[in-house]
């Protein structure tokens, strides 16, 4: 993570704990919860969206990498080797596996999303949980005499 968006996204957090502390001390337990799945949310989103870039980017690399080698093979290929011409088709299948490859990663990606998302309901109620759990601790009593 670059220090900019470090520096963007710890605001954004120390906002949301310092409203978590302040619901927690009056007691507004619907306001609690709602800021803490708004807390998990902008976390989810935040690490779906790093995931997707470093992911993306990282394919970019490797599809310009397999073309500029498939681009360079045929340029020497061109000029007539029989050594070249003797294993165009192999570089040719690989290429097409190098492809292959690739969308089976994208399309495993998405795969992993949709199943995060799937479980996204049950993450949060186990972040919500943690939250409050972690707000008795440090606030070192039983908040209101009631549990959220």
């Amino acid at each position: 993570m670059n220090d900019q968006f470090q520096e963007k996204l710890n605001p954004e957090i120390e906002q949301y704990k310092k409203a978590l502390l302040f619901f927690a001390r009056v007691c507004d337990w619907e306001s609690f919860r709602t800021n803490a799945a708004k807390l998990f949310e902008y976390l989810e989103s935040v690490e779906v969206s790093l995931l997707k870039k470093k992911f993306y980017r990282t394919i970019a690399i490797i599809l310009i990498a397999l073309a500029a080698a498939l681009g360079v093979f045929s340029i020497v290929s061109s000029a007539g080797s029989p050594f070249f011409e003797k294993y165009r088709i192999v570089v040719a299948v690989g290429a097409v596996a190098g492809l292959f490859f690739e969308l089976l990663l994208v399309l495993e990606m998405h795969l992993y999303l949709s199943f995060r998302a799937s479980k996204q309901k049950r993450r949060e109620a186990r972040f919500i949980k943690g939250i409050t759990d972690d707000i008795k601790a440090y606030l070192k009593t039983e908040i209101c005499g009631t549990t959220p």
